[in-house]
């Protein structure tokens, strides 16, 4: 049996991995880059891996961090300078995959109740257990599988009912949802339904969140993905769009990566302070501003391109000065006519409010400074009163000077 990994970041487009069984219960990471490299020619030194939000290491194994077939990797490049019908059964819990053939004429009469039977065969999952799911649609008894636009490779997914309830059902109702059908959360115990956790982390990656930390009052219990995906909550869509997303937010505000302009390849500088670089796709650009480099030296990018200079502050004081203003009251408040983006007021780290109250932490990794957005005061700077969510700060005028811890 095959898995396959797919990799997204290179070159804007997705990459396939293919592993054999054997060798991927023990395979390292730093193994798999090798893989990486002898398809796309990318050497594994200059790549960074990315799962569910979180970096992996060469030395770990891939299901340390819970990989498994199908699974979503995100790469950021650190540079230098007819006659039979197949169907894909992958089985929810364990990922396990069969492929279940049949001859084409065969396969065009073939009922939910046969298909079940053949299912039965290859994975010793018992017929009245089986639950097979296509594109979020349960197969029906009775029905073709024709029925549901099925045809060669196409993938149906299988849950066992033995196996399938991983996560404890709570006696509270979900915090987001206020449904009854929540789960305990792992650790914290508090409730979130399915719909309920879907949402809030569609939520936080929408704020370009990596770190996903429990939405219950006065909780602060922090999960791993890993953790949510095994409660198997998920479907096969959200854990392939959580994948991409979590770990393109870790890439862009935990490494600091960009894309290259023109092949969208995510890029990190492979040496502290480097301007300059050199895409696997030829292009030399740089790295505050993202224009072609023009210059000679390594200092300096001359593209021409960028009023009064491209260095950083300069950079991001074009974006404060740019910055609309937010078009709704801010909630509890009430304050209009504050600018969408601040920067930190201790460590300089530009900030868009994407919603809600005027509490904002910074994303920077070693900061995460409590502070209002509307007067841009960290939480020391004000009272107990005046730090109150309904308490109308007076809105700071946009930032001149970004301070740098």
């Amino acid at each position: 049996m095959v898995k396959n990994i797919f990799v997204q970041g290179l070159r804007g487009k997705t990459s396939t991995i293919m592993i054999q069984d054997q060798e991927f219960v023990g395979l390292t990471v730093a193994a798999f880059k090798q893989k990486v490299q002898d398809k796309e020619g990318l050497p594994p030194d200059m790549q960074c891996l990315i799962f569910g939000g979180r970096q992996l290491e060469d030395s770990m194994l891939l299901t340390d961090r819970g990989l498994d077939n199908n699974s979503i990797v995100f790469l950021v490049a650190r540079l230098k300078g007819g006659g039979q019908v197949a169907l894909i059964v992958q089985n929810l819990v364990g990922g396990a995959t069969n492929i279940i053939k049949s001859a084409s004429a065969s396969f065009s009469k073939m009922t939910v109740d046969q298909f079940k039977v053949r299912v039965q065969e290859e994975t010793g999952v018992p017929v009245e257990e089986q639950i097979l799911i296509v594109s979020d649609k349960h197969l029906q008894l009775g029905r073709l599988l024709t029925d549901y636009n099925l045809n060669n490779n196409s993938k149906v997914i299988l849950v066992d009912r033995r196996l399938a309830s991983s996560a404890k059902q709570s006696s509270k109702p979900c915090v987001i949802t206020l449904d009854d059908d929540a789960y305990e959360m792992p650790g914290c115990k508090c409730a979130l339904s399915p719909v309920g956790l879907v949402q809030y982390i569609q939520s936080l990656i929408s704020e370009g969140q990596y770190r996903l930390h429990c939405p219950g009052i006065g909780c602060s219990q922090e999960w791993s993905y890993l953790e949510l995906r095994q409660l198997n909550m998920f479907s096969e869509s959200d854990k392939a769009h959580f994948e991409t997303q979590l770990s393109e937010a870790y890439a862009m505000q935990q490494l600091g990566a960009k894309q290259c302009p023109k092949c969208y390849t995510y890029c990190m500088p492979f040496k502290q302070g480097q301007r300059v670089m050199g895409c696997i796709c030829k292009l030399k650009f740089c790295f505050l501003c993202a224009h072609p480099w023009k210059s000679t030296n390594s200092t300096n990018c001359c593209c021409g391109l960028c009023e009064g200079g491209c260095s950083l502050d300069k950079q991001e004081l074009r974006i404060l000065r740019a910055s609309p203003l937010i078009s709704t009251p801010m909630d509890y408040c009430k304050v209009r006519g504050v600018p969408k983006v601040r920067a930190c007021p201790c460590c300089g780290t530009l900030v868009e409010h994407s919603g809600a109250c005027k509490h904002m932490t910074c994303i920077a990794p070693g900061c995460k400074t409590s502070y209002c957005h509307i007067c841009v005061r960290t939480k020391a700077e004000h009272t107990a009163d005046n730090w109150n969510l309904a308490y109308p700060c007076e809105v700071a005028p946009i930032q001149t000077v970004i301070k740098r811890a």
